[in-house]
């Protein structure tokens, strides 16, 4: 019955982990987070990581979103723009990759895919500046 309520709460902005009490997992995002977004970002999210000579953009310090935003971690904007759906106009066009559509043709489950996304997103928000 979970599985049937997942798109749907993925529509509305949670997920059915959320609801019971058992939100992401920011640890396994952690991991996720390094394996496919160090090279860019940051071993620790401060946008310095090593393929960003090749860039012409840089990549954003992640540690700073909510000090960015007054104090306010934007969590469903930044889903949107870790699974693909939200482009980031600071960039000028999509660098980053369409994470949503690259975890499910690695894993061939959308749901797991979501489960990912979710992950990295709560442990971004876990790793943001204390705002003064």
């Amino acid at each position: 019955m979970a599985k049937s309520v997942i798109p749907l709460a993925g529509v509305i902005g949670i997920t059915v982990a959320t609801v019971l009490g058992h939100g992401p997992d920011p640890e396994w995002g952690r991991e996720i987070y390094v394996t496919n977004c160090a090279v860019c970002h940051g071993r620790y999210a401060e946008g310095d990581g090593p393929a960003m000579a090749a860039l012409d953009v840089g990549a954003p310090d992640l540690t700073e979103i909510a000090r960015r935003r007054g104090g306010y971690f934007p969590y469903d904007e930044i889903r949107g723009i870790v699974d693909g759906r939200r482009d980031v106009a600071e960039h000028g066009g999509r660098l980053m990759p369409v994470w949503g559509a690259e975890f499910t043709m690695a894993s061939g489950d959308e749901d797991r895919a979501w489960d990912q996304i979710e992950a990295v997103v709560a442990y971004l928000e876990s790793v943001q500046v204390e705002v003064e």
